[in-house]
């Protein structure tokens, strides 16, 4: 599959996940009104709001968003942009 149609199916994917429940109703209600008018293959103005969707994910609270992140950054490495950098916080350990 290309790079293009990627970017759809992903974005479908992390939608489906739940990698977006954080954002506010009218982000998401944007977000499947574009997945729905969609061109195939998507222009590269669509390619980048879906890109920017990605990059306001929540790639923490889903045990399945690893893969999708690494998936993510496949795509946007190949594509020459930059990858998506996920950090989660540790809480501290005592070693005795």
């Amino acid at each position: 599959m290309k790079p293009e149609n990627k970017i759809v199916s992903l974005t479908r994917e992390m939608l489906r996940i739940g990698i977006f429940n954080h954002l506010n109703d009218n982000d998401v209600s944007v977000l499947y009104h574009l997945l729905i008018q969609v061109q195939n293959p998507p222009t590269l103005i669509q390619q980048n709001i879906f890109i920017s969707y990605w990059k306001r994910g929540n790639f923490f609270d889903n045990q399945f968003a690893s893969q999708i992140l690494l998936q993510c950054n496949e795509i946007l490495k190949s594509m020459g942009f930059d990858i998506i950098e996920a950090y989660a916080e540790i809480d501290s350990v005592e070693l005795y």
